[in-house]
């Protein structure tokens, strides 16, 4: 009976969509060959030819795990200090891009057989590393006013892909290699003897990637080995905000009332430079194109995000405490 219901459930299912997957690509300079689907031209009621969508069950498993250290301390004169790290451990099939079965096959699923062959990659939207802070100081006037400042720090691995934040990102191929489009295919990092056997557009275009293979933290230290999802974090970034409020404190029937006037100004390193408090932007994951028998390398640029998210903000605001 094993031998019966022994088979690979992603090629049934892909083989009844109207694909099926042949011999496989191999790409110049890559070790091995990749997956590829052949398109049966079955047609829809529409006389569109089926899209290559399944859904199947797999043996892996996402995983997650979360630590955090923390220090507090508040004195009796006012003064409180406050300090943690997280670090985070995410890893996912599926990015979960949105609700339809297409967002998910087109989506940033990305691996290196493609969209019918899922893989296990660190989650985009968890940062690794995250530092928060916070300095308080309040000054008691006597019974009826009293005044807080304070000062609090956020740092932590965030850019932007499009309008998309993100905290981690992929090195991708902007060529449907595996023959039925969906979520690009995560490029292969050549050792120098592999370069040497990639062809490309022209000779410069060849000595950047070469350049760059060297100068990238990530590229560099996994040489001869597939892009793994997700695996290069985003940039820092820091964030401080000040907080300023006023207490005035009455009693009524003896017991206190306090009506509090505060003014937050968040991301304030923006109001004094515009260039500080920003958040980045990456033009493109796609740094390798592979067409007509050659790679065309184009190189990753970070930008600063333009948008209110990366402005200064002040927030006036009233409270009553009864």
């Amino acid at each position: 009976m094993e031998g019966i219901f022994n088979y690979d459930l992603n090629a049934v299912y892909a083989k009844r969509l109207g694909y099926v997957e042949d011999a496989g690509v191999q790409l110049p300079g890559e070790p091995a060959k990749r997956s590829h689907w052949t398109s049966e031209g079955i047609k829809n009621s529409k006389n569109n030819t089926v899209a290559p969508y399944y859904i199947t069950n797999t043996n892996l498993h996402g995983t997650y795990y979360s630590i955090t250290a923390s220090l507090q301390k508040d004195f009796n004169f006012g003064l409180s200090l406050m300090a943690a790290y997280t670090h985070h451990g995410p890893k996912s099939i599926q990015e979960g891009n949105g609700d339809q079965v297409s967002s998910l096959f087109n989506g940033g699923n990305y691996s290196v057989n493609g969209s019918n062959v899922p893989e296990l990659g660190h989650s985009a939207f968890v940062s690794p590393h995250r530092v928060i802070a916070n300095i308080s100081y309040k000054i008691q006037e006597g019974r009826h006013f009293a005044t807080t400042l304070g000062l609090f720090y956020e740092g932590y691995n965030h850019g932007w892909q499009g309008n998309y934040s993100y905290t981690r990102f992929s090195y991708t191929l902007n060529s449907d290699v595996t023959g039925v489009g969906g979520a690009h295919n995560l490029v292969y990092i050549p050792t120098d003897a592999e370069l040497e056997d990639m062809p490309f557009a022209d000779a410069d275009n060849k000595a950047a990637f070469a350049a760059f293979l060297q100068s990238d933290k990530y590229m560099s230290s996994h040489r001869g080995q597939y892009s793994e999802r997700g695996a290069i974090v985003a940039p820092w970034q820091n964030r401080f905000n000040v907080k300023v409020a006023q207490d005035f404190t009455f009693y009524v029937a003896n017991k206190p009332t306090t009506i509090q006037v505060g003014l937050d100004i968040n991301n304030v390193a923006n109001l004094l430079n515009s260039n500080w408090g920003t958040s980045k932007q990456l033009n493109t994951q796609d740094i390798l194109a592979y067409k007509n028998g050659a790679y065309t390398f184009t190189a990753p640029e970070f930008k600063t995000y333009r948008s209110t998210f990366n402005t200064w903000q002040m927030l006036l605001s009233a409270r009553l405490f009864f």
